[in-house]
């Protein structure tokens, strides 16, 4: 919405560059069959999943997420309740974004060296402080988690080709787990290119501009 080169346009028409056999998104399996995505994952729930039933595009869930009871146990805070206004640090401030950020954003921003090495950084380093470390060690396990859902993924699809779509945090760890697989080869989004500017008008929708 608010980046040309991250616009919805741009997301339905890289999808039809990679021409996947399978969609894989970054949604739990009961989010997925009951319809109740996170609020922040715009991208999956209101441009491809729609976009892929439109034409005849398989999709599947990779995610994986702890029980309500675990999470109050980590945290002591509900992660399911996001909050009223959004803060400037901790949780829930990475559904804020200033100028900057927004100016920066591109479909292949999960494979930019900048973005990457702080949260290389921080996942590999542990902290005395609790709450910090239990998010961390929740990361780790989440992308193990999620790594080990692509693959069945991809064991339900031999020989095909497989779009993941995953926030850019996951990346770099979600690579290196699945790089260990012999069986799956793993192609940079980037080596697909951007989409033809001349093209988009294909994919543009009116109610794009709704949210706004």
């Amino acid at each position: 919405l608010f980046s040309k080169d991250y616009r919805p346009a741009y997301l339905r028409a890289w999808v039809d560059k990679v021409d996947p056999d399978v969609v894989a998104v970054e949604l739990t399996s009961s989010r997925y069959e009951t319809n109740t995505p996170y609020g922040f994952t715009y991208e999956i729930q209101d441009i491809l999943l729609p976009y892929a039933e439109a034409n005849g595009i398989a999709t599947a869930p990779f995610d994986w997420e702890p029980s309500d009871e675990d999470s109050l146990r980590a945290f002591r805070i509900d992660l399911q309740q996001y909050p009223l206004i959004r803060p400037d640090s901790n949780w829930g401030a990475f559904i804020q974004f200033d100028h900057d950020q927004l100016n920066a954003l591109h479909l292949f921003l999960g494979e930019d060296r900048e973005f990457r090495e702080p949260i290389d950084n921080w996942a590999s380093k542990d902290t005395l402080n609790i709450h910090a470390e239990a998010a961390r060690r929740l990361y780790l396990y989440r992308t193990h988690m999620q790594a080990r859902k692509i693959e069945d993924i991809a064991a339900q699809h031999p020989g095909g080709r497989i779009a993941v779509v995953v926030g850019y945090m996951h990346q770099p760890d979600l690579e290196r787990l699945l790089a260990s697989n012999p069986r799956i080869k793993l192609t940079p989004a980037s080596q697909f290119g951007m989409p033809e500017e001349s093209t988009l008008s294909r994919y543009e929708d009116p109610a794009d501009l709704l949210p706004i």
